[in-house]
């Protein structure tokens, strides 16, 4: 793992602390050796980042979901959904 990496992990994981920024930013300013609006701009990049990582893994998950599963019949006086599975034989 690189330095700004680390860096970048260090000053999230304390932020995931509290999730309150303005308190992650007061101890973490007196920690290392960066401006306030940097600690900010990092934590907010890592907020940015990780939802971006979660809105792609969930759109595979939707997908991957799709490709395995459909519906056979949806009955809805009886509340109830049949569903057939079907393997692909793809990677």
């Amino acid at each position: 793992m690189s330095y700004t990496e680390t860096m970048l992990e260090y000053v999230y994981d304390q932020y995931c602390l509290c999730y309150n920024m303005e308190d992650a930013l007061d101890f973490i300013e007196d920690k290392i050796d960066f401006t306030r609006e940097e600690i900010k701009d990092m934590i907010q990049h890592t907020i940015d980042y990780n939802k971006e990582q979660f809105i792609k893994d969930y759109k595979s998950l939707v997908e991957e979901f799709k490709s395995k599963f459909y519906f056979t019949e949806i009955d809805c006086k009886k509340e109830k959904i049949k569903w057939h599975l079907f393997f692909s034989h793809h990677c």
